[in-house]
């Protein structure tokens, strides 16, 4: 046996007339693999059958294995269709990123210093998102981008912290006009704590990112920033021309997603009006829920500040970063061609929620949630710590059909001992209505107690909400 993927199973070595059945069966359309290549049937995990449509593009077969022909769909383009790679990404979520809470969840934020805060809420992509993956070999030349081991589409948090700060620049440039020199100076210093530093200060030389916001306003703004960091980052006497290094004070979370689609850019001949050479894109589809989660933690004012000045900065930096949130998702986009409109979300959420273990914090209402309907006692047997039991999952890893269930009692093989299909009937009747909401509110009270914090269902509301805590905090400060 060979010990490389694709040299165990090399299409390209297959006669010419082998390697379209081979590529029918990759993406599903036969069931049973090509007569004399039997071996391909030992490929049963969807991401590796997609992984072998690679090699097609060293075969006349490339476009076929993209999208099929003008009068028949085939390939990747035919598998999506199908949703097998959507199936695939909800197995792998429900039974491997959820069992191992590796999904994105608010933290104990009691755990933090006082003054830290989280933000956690569900979005719906109204436009498809385009990222770029870093596999070498596959059938598109661009993939969307796929969690290392999982193999399910994702955004990295590197890439949150690019796109959110990329939208709070963007921000703080287009207000420039309206801002004296000393607030311009301030917001982007805040920018600096929130992120870390600039991308092109060193000594010597400012480039990249400093360069440009050091022409968005006077020279004496930059000054005065500069002030700012050194002040509250001090350097060594012999090294005042430095500039401190020092990581920023927010933290993303992965966010997950399990559906796919493929995009079609043909660029057109200017001469003749007519496109020849179509670009195809995977991306993840309009409609297509994420999660969205980030920490605050004020680490820059341990020491430094007390706790009534860092409360007021996390207020303040709490309500800088909701506006940066609904601009980023909602107005300039995220990943890639974000200025063709990709990448955008609706301004409504889902189990929106800001968490504190700041003083502020506690007086805030709490979000009311409706209790979901609790399993019968004798249903516990089918479920392990609220998720079904794995003895009670199909090959897809989802709950075991009821006439493969009966199936089994009929054979002896009853997957759980006393329950019978009538009962498996009745249970699965309730966990189709009731089971994911019985499972979130499971896990929520077996999660440490939440710290005070609030609910909302709008990226606007939650912008509104952060922006009547900093007056009122103000308004409290003034009365002092």
């Amino acid at each position: 046996m060979k010990h490389e993927f694709h040299a165990q199973y090399s299409l390209a070595l297959q006669p010419d007339f082998a390697q379209q059945e081979a590529v029918n069966y990759l993406t599903d359309a036969p069931k049973q693999p090509p007569k004399h290549w039997d071996d391909l049937g030992d490929v049963t995990d969807p991401a590796a059958r997609i992984r072998l449509l690679a090699q097609a593009i060293l075969t006349p077969y490339k476009d076929y294995a993209r999208v099929g022909t003008h009068r028949t769909q085939g390939g990747l383009l035919h598998a999506i269709n199908l949703k097998i790679p959507d199936r695939f990404f909800e197995q792998q979520s429900e039974g491997f990123l959820a069992p191992l809470k590796l999904d994105p969840t608010l933290p104990d934020i009691t755990l933090f210093p006082r003054g830290s805060w989280a933000i956690s809420f569900k979005f719906k992509l109204q436009k498809p998102y385009l990222s770029k993956d870093d596999t070498d070999f596959y059938i598109l030349d661009n993939p969307v981008r796929k969690e290392w081991v999982f193999q399910v589409p994702y955004i990295a948090p590197s890439q949150w912290k690019g796109a959110l700060r990329a939208a709070m620049v963007r921000q703080l440039v287009e207000e420039s006009g309206s801002l004296s020199d000393e607030e311009f100076a301030i917001l982007r210093f805040r920018l600096t704590l929130l992120f870390g530093d600039e991308k092109g200060e060193e000594p010597g030389v400012i480039k990249d990112l400093a360069k440009y916001l050091d022409g968005a306003k006077s020279t004496e703004a930059s000054h005065r920033y500069r002030q700012e960091v050194r002040k509250h980052f001090p350097t060594k006497d012999d090294e005042s021309e430095s500039f401190p290094h020092h990581a920023g004070n927010l933290h993303f979370y992965t966010t997950y997603f399990t559906k796919i689609s493929m995009e079609v850019i043909n660029p057109h001949d200017r001469e003749t009006g007519a496109g020849t050479l179509p670009i195809y894109f995977e991306s993840v589809p309009a409609g297509a829920d994420g999660v969205f989660t980030l920490l605050y933690v004020p680490v820059d004012c341990i020491g430094i500040k007390d706790d009534a000045e860092t409360e007021k900065q996390s207020a303040e930096m709490l309500c800088l970063v909701a506006e940066g949130v609904e601009a980023m998702l909602a107005e300039y986009g995220f990943g890639a061609k974000t200025s063709s409109g990709f990448g955008t979300a609706g301004d409504g959420v889902e189990d929106g929620r800001v968490v504190s273990n700041a003083e502020w914090a506690n007086d805030l209402p709490e979000p009311e949630v409706a209790a979901p309907e609790p399993p019968d006692e004798k249903y516990l047997k089918y479920l392990d710590d609220s998720m079904v039991r794995v003895d009670v999952r199909g090959d897809d890893g989802k709950p075991m059909r009821i006439a493969e269930y009966g199936r089994r009692v009929h054979e002896g093989r009853n997957p759980v001992d006393g329950g019978s299909q009538s009962e498996y009937r009745k249970f699965m009747r309730w966990y189709v209505a009731h089971g994911k909401a019985w499972q979130k509110n499971h896990q929520r009270d077996a999660a440490p107690a939440e710290s005070p914090g609030w609910g909302f269902k709008s990226l606007n509301g939650l912008v509104k909400q952060t922006q009547e805590l900093v007056k009122k905090l103000k308004k409290m400060e003034g009365s002092d």
